[in-house]
């Protein structure tokens, strides 16, 4: 799981990021496959496992997926106006000329 996760800094790395000193970049990596017993009388479960030949295409997998979250994010973004007044654009807002390159925002059911 850790080799994987830190396959995401080539994500970032694709869409410009240095994932640099003080960046707030963050990889968290998690597993829900198995589920260790606490009691000692449960048997231990038996585990599938994959050749490390065989990797290269989770790799990449973490690796585009980081991208796409990213891009993804990148697009949706509404415009803000944070502490002392300081505004920050949507894309959206700045790029009026790509149409349909952009989600429109959706609103929580009441």
């Amino acid at each position: 799981m850790r080799r994987l996760a830190l396959r995401a800094g080539a994500g970032l790395a694709r869409t410009g990021s240095v994932f640099g000193h003080g960046s707030g970049d963050i990889a968290l990596a998690f597993s829900t496959a198995y589920t260790v017993p606490q009691q000692t009388d449960q048997p231990m479960p038996s585990m599938a496992m994959l050749h490390d030949g065989l990797i290269d295409g989770l790799f990449q997998a973490v690796v585009d997926s980081t991208e796409q979250a990213i891009v993804h994010a990148l697009c949706s973004a509404r415009a803000v106006t944070g502490r002392n007044e300081h505004h920050r654009y949507a894309l959206a807002d700045l790029l009026p000329d790509w149409p349909g390159a952009f989600p429109q925002p959706t609103t929580a059911a009441p």
